[in-house]
Parts: C-alpha cells; sequence; structure tokens
C-alpha cells in the first residue's frame, strides 16, 4: 500500500509538504507533515485518491508524556506553566 501511495501521480505536487510517511502496526498510515503546511486539505484528497475509495482520513495531533519531578510544593499552577513556558517555548 505504502508502495502504491508514493507512486501516485498526485504526490509528485505534494510530497515538498510531507516530512515522514509510514505504514503502522495497525494497517493505518501514518503522514507527519512539514510544521508550516498550509495544505492540508488538497494533501488530504491527494492522499485519498491514492489509497482508494474505502479510505478514511482524521488528524492526529503529536504529543508526548513529560514527568516533572522535584516541584516546590508551594508552586501554583501558574507558575509551573510559567516556567515550562519559559524553558520549552509557547505551542
Amino acid at each position: 500500500m505504502l508502495k502504491k501511495i508514493k507512486n501516485n501521480n498526485g504526490m509528485h505536487d505534494i510530497r515538498h509538504n510531507i516530512n515522514m510517511m509510514s505504514m503502522m502496526k495497525a494497517g493505518h498510515l501514518r503522514v507527519v507533515l512539514k510544521k508550516n503546511t498550509k495544505e492540508e486539505e488538497s494533501i488530504t484528497q491527494v492522499l485519498l485518491q491514492a489509497v482508494g475509495e474505502n479510505a478514511e482520513s482524521f488528524e492526529l495531533k503529536d504529543s508526548s508524556q513529560v514527568l516533572i519531578s522535584d516541584i516546590d510544593e508551594d508552586a501554583s499552577n501558574e507558575e509551573i506553566i510559567s516556567a515550562m513556558v519559559a524553558k520549552l517555548g509557547s505551542t
């Protein structure tokens, strides 16, 4: 399936927007777009055409779990969030 998608004619036009494409263990296609991609709808349409009529698409946001330890017991939620934003940057 992945080879069929990569060789689809429409993929040539949107390839520059794709950071990574892989098949998951459950058989789902995972497409990671580059951060500043503005053409999500047209990319979705090309991918749906490439995989065929029986496909569905949905958007997932990448996320991570973060373990925070050794926090001052007196720190407020706002202080913790402010410190995290200062260290990691705003999303």
